[in-house]
């Protein structure tokens, strides 16, 4: 559903505050939505360590995008659905995943 939009986000050169696992996940969904669900940390790390320093001092991954889906109204699902953000273990630890088509994940890592 949403392919030509992961091809467009998701396979931009990684770069951290720019295209990493949560700019990625927030410009797809962006772009399906009309608005950024991270329009309020955008600038605020250029790097792992500067990244995982926001992440921690929010509580981590998951508390993050828990604490932006509640400013933002979302509804938890429990379901793939296509154009949904949400967090997975990815191997290197937890990532903001954006849904292009039902049961089916992507991320940038």
């Amino acid at each position: 559903m949403f392919w030509h939009i992961v091809e467009a986000v998701m396979l931009r050169p990684m770069q951290w505050g720019v295209s990493d696992c949560c700019t990625a996940a927030c410009d797809a969904f962006g772009r399906v939505h009309g608005f950024d669900p991270m329009a309020g940390f955008r600038g605020t790390y250029r790097d792992r360590a500067s990244a995982e320093a926001v992440i921690a001092g929010a509580g981590g991954m998951r508390a993050l995008a828990a604490r932006i889906a509640a400013q933002r109204g979302f509804a938890e699902t429990g379901v793939a659905v296509p154009g949904a953000l949400g967090v997975g273990f990815t191997g290197r630890g937890d990532s903001l995943l954006f849904c292009p088509a039902p049961d089916e994940w992507v991320a940038k890592s």
